[in-house]
């Protein structure tokens, strides 16, 4: 079953260079897998959409948010996360964001350095 899940990982890696977009949702991940965070910097600032929702990520990687600056579009939901790094201040391009059905008990100042988000879910934390 290993296996079959790199197989997965890998695939949606390489979907994610070819359409910037990164899903990987319902898959679930209790870590970021490391094929993730290896995309070549080029190809991840370009990735518009990363679909994390419906797994079982407890934390982010420190670096997650800073390896993904160009992603308008952020699905956290349904998880087990109980933070989210200080680093989301970095996403200035973010206009959508989603946090909902987590365990996060608090939120980072410089969430509000999101200038550009519109549409922002943390329900049912």
């Amino acid at each position: 079953c290993e296996h079959g899940m790199r197989d997965a990982v890998e695939k949606k890696v390489a979907k994610a260079k070819a359409d910037h977009g990164l899903d990987m949702a319902s898959l679930k991940l209790r870590l970021i897998p490391q094929e993730v965070m290896d995309i070549p910097p080029k190809i991840r600032i370009e990735i518009k959409r990363v679909s994390l929702e419906e797994n079982r990520l407890q934390q982010l990687p420190r670096t997650f948010f800073s390896s993904f600056q160009g992603a308008q579009s952020l699905m956290l939901y349904r998880n087990r996360l109980c933070s989210v790094p200080p680093d989301i201040g970095l996403l200035q391009n973010l206009t959508f964001l989603v946090l909902s059905d987590n365990n996060i008990q608090a939120l980072p100042p410089s969430i509000g350095d999101l200038v550009s988000m519109h549409t922002f879910h943390v329900t049912n934390n």
